[in-house]
């Protein structure tokens, strides 16, 4: 459904000439990512308001988000296993990672965010089957992934913990999805033979 919605739109695009029919494939994929962002987002608002933690599920999500788009990871193979996944997901480590951070001491989550920080740095795949990218893509795509690794260490630094852990949060959630890539990859992101 999600599929037939993008290509739709995408043809659209293409029809009143804001898109060249070249082009239409990688519209209609971009449509599907903006589409599924936002369902996705939007759901995890609800279910943040359920738990009554709206705004630190928004700050969770918000920075998972923008670092799981440039870094790249492991994915689902269709774009429904990754909402129903992200449903349950997201909350559950959502919870349990505040408990368990909220139970440390502030260094030693200082010590887990500089350590998948630095981790994400040196191994994310940036590109990947479902995401392929052009030598100068990946180049820009690392310094994006840099750049916002850089923003959320000055942040925990400046922030009250409930920013600090949502922050702290994306970034070992990410981790997570990137670790098991790790074993397909050399630092810097290129395919290992």
């Amino acid at each position: 459904m999600i599929q037939q919605l993008t290509d739709q739109l995408a043809e659209q695009a293409v029809h009143v000439g804001a898109v060249k029919a070249d082009d239409v494939a990688l519209c209609a994929y971009s449509y599907r990512l903006l589409l599924t962002s936002v369902m996705t987002f939007v759901s995890l608002l609800i279910v943040g308001s359920l738990l009554r933690c709206t705004f630190a599920m928004a700050l969770y999500t918000l920075s998972f988000l923008p670092l799981r788009i440039f870094s790249g990871g492991a994915h689902t193979r269709s774009y429904l296993s990754c909402y129903v996944s992200s449903l349950f997901f997201f909350p559950l480590i959502f919870l349990v990672g505040n408990v368990i951070l909220d139970a440390l001491p502030h260094t030693v989550s200082l010590v887990m965010h500089l350590g998948a920080s630095v981790f994400i740095a040196v191994w994310a795949p940036v590109a990947d089957v479902n995401k392929p990218l052009l030598a100068c893509e990946k180049n820009r795509y690392r310094t994006v992934t840099h750049g916002i690794l850089a923003v959320y260490l000055v942040a925990v630094f400046i922030c009250p913990a409930t920013i600090t852990h949502s922050i702290t949060l994306g970034i070992l959630s990410n981790f997570t999805l990137i670790l098991p890539s790790t074993f397909k990859h050399t630092p810097g992101g290129q395919a290992a033979n």
